[in-house]
């Protein structure tokens, strides 16, 4: 199973008060060995949050989402060429997506 990090970013403030909300940008790195239903990365743990209200990943070569209930990162992408588009296509096992997508900027919205 792959496992994902997290880094803080510099030249960043740590944490944001928007409310009762705390915003955190900090920079995630996939494994450089996807596991096929994802990179796991508990973000709560990781940041000592109660909960985790959203996550958006700043890149545009995957879609990225965050599966709270686990604390995985799935990576999909599309196929725009098929012959009929469908749904989302999770990354195949083993793909480097350290190499691929580098550090991400991850915006992360919690209590």
């Amino acid at each position: 199973m792959g496992a994902a990090t997290i880094a803080v970013v510099s030249n960043v403030p740590r944490v944001n008060r928007k409310g009762s909300l705390k915003e955190l940008i900090r920079d995630v790195t996939m494994n450089a060995s996807y596991a096929t239903g994802g990179d796991t990365l508990d973000l709560a743990a990781a940041l000592n949050l109660r909960s985790i209200i959203d996550v958006k990943f700043d890149t545009a070569t995957y879609i990225l989402q965050y599966d709270k209930t686990n604390g995985k990162i799935l990576a999909y992408y599309a196929d725009y060429d098929a012959g009929a588009d469908g749904a989302l296509i999770q990354v195949a096992n083993a793909v480097d997506l350290a190499a691929a997508l580098g550090a991400i900027r991850t915006t992360i919205t919690a209590k």
